[in-house]
């Protein structure tokens, strides 16, 4: 058995990666009236996300939304992932991307939970982005969106 300094623990040591696999939030954006949320990862950093939430709530302007998930390498969008579910107006659905999760179309009669799966690892590098939105933007200004993403951050030390 090895013995680890706690106060000077070595790079690759299991506390070391341990402590770099721990999952947090990276961003939550509550702000109303907006149905396009963008992050961006900060530079000399690496995300892993693990799932996000998106809880949309439509005005009574007329029109079904469609919520779409979006990777960007500040050049290209690298992943576009379209939610199923056709969000039409007076609406609170709960979206939960992560991966393995199953496609749903419409929530179950009486709840208003949505999963979309995503690739895993889903791994953004710094400068990337992470963006959700309503493709149809048929009321962006009025529309509110919540987003939480929860991940894993490591440090990659400088820009990649």
């Amino acid at each position: 058995m090895s013995n680890i300094d706690l106060k000077n623990p070595v790079i690759g040591s299991p506390l070391i990666d341990l402590e770099a696999r721990v999952s947090k939030t990276l961003f939550r954006d509550v702000g109303l009236n907006d149905s396009d949320k963008t992050v961006q990862v900060p530079v000399g950093k690496q995300w892993d996300i693990l799932w996000v939430w998106v809880n949309f709530v439509s005005t009574a302007t007329a029109g079904n939304r469609v919520l779409e998930l979006r990777i960007n390498d500040n050049t290209n969008d690298q992943l576009v992932i379209s939610a199923l579910a056709l969000h039409a107006a007076n609406l609170t659905y709960d979206y939960l991307f992560v991966p393995g999760a199953p496609l749903v179309g419409a929530p179950a009669a009486g709840l208003r939970a949505v999963t979309v799966p995503i690739p895993s690892p889903l791994r953004l590098r710094d400068f990337w982005t992470l963006r959700v939105l309503d493709r149809s933007a048929i009321d962006a200004a009025a529309d509110d969106m919540t987003v939480v993403v929860v991940g894993i951050e490591n440090t990659t030390g400088a820009a990649l």
